[in-house]
């Protein structure tokens, strides 16, 4: 009877297990949309700009990329480069991210820093390489109905200055990976699982309690 008992309990508890599992594995290949703006208030020195942008991707097998043509939808903004006589090494620059989907994304917004490097001319020799710390920062998310995280990157740029009196422009990409969607189980669910488990540790209590009891009057 006691070896019958402990397989109800562990049978409830993998029961138990089992569906918390299943709501707690992502699916990278489950589609999210991410979206969001990016902006900065870093001041830039000679012929250097940024202009803000922002984005709204969906991913697929886990990946979007952030990035397309200069003033569309789905930039991390963009940096203009004029030609004129300025030397960009040692310059800071740092870009903030605010993610506006999925909805309850933290850490939210977040900063990356760049550094700057590179000398231009009047007459449109040299460039900028603005380097960005391109660790993979992990966001997490819970809409009420679904959780999950995803990995936000951005990428490098470089800038090459047109001819006098010309300005190039170049958008600031970036990527999201490994991202997973999962549903929020269900309260009733959470509760009956709770109640089974519960009623499977009172069982086997209660008799570990009856048998000590008959043990102890027997033994009398």
């Amino acid at each position: 009877m006691q070896t019958l008992k402990f397989r109800q309990l562990a049978i409830t508890v993998a029961a138990a297990a089992a569906v918390f599992t299943m709501a707690g594995q992502g699916t990278a290949r489950a589609q999210v949309t991410v979206a969001g703006n990016a902006s900065s208030t870093t001041p830039l020195i000679g012929g250097l700009t940024y202009a803000p942008g922002s984005f709204n991707v969906v991913t697929a097998g886990g990946f979007a990329g952030i990035g397309t043509a200069p003033g569309s939808t789905d930039t991390l903004g963009s940096f203009s480069l004029a030609p004129t006589n300025t030397t960009y090494t040692g310059q800071t620059f740092i870009l903030n991210v605010d993610f506006t989907a999925p909805a309850g994304t933290t850490p939210d917004p977040i900063n990356v820093n760049a550094l700057l490097e590179g000398a231009v001319t009047s007459a449109g020799a040299g460039g900028v390489f603005v380097d960005f710390d391109n660790s993979l920062r992990t966001i997490n998310y819970n809409t009420g109905t679904t959780f999950g995280s995803f990995q936000f990157s951005v990428n490098d740029l470089t800038l090459t200055p047109g001819a006098a009196g010309a300005v190039s422009i170049v958008p600031v990409t970036g990527n999201i990976r490994a991202a997973t969607s999962n549903p929020v189980p269900e309260m009733s669910t959470v509760v009956g699982l709770g109640s089974m488990l519960m009623g499977g540790g009172f069982t086997l209590f209660g008799g570990v309690i009856r048998r000590r009891r008959k043990g102890g009057l027997a033994a009398a």
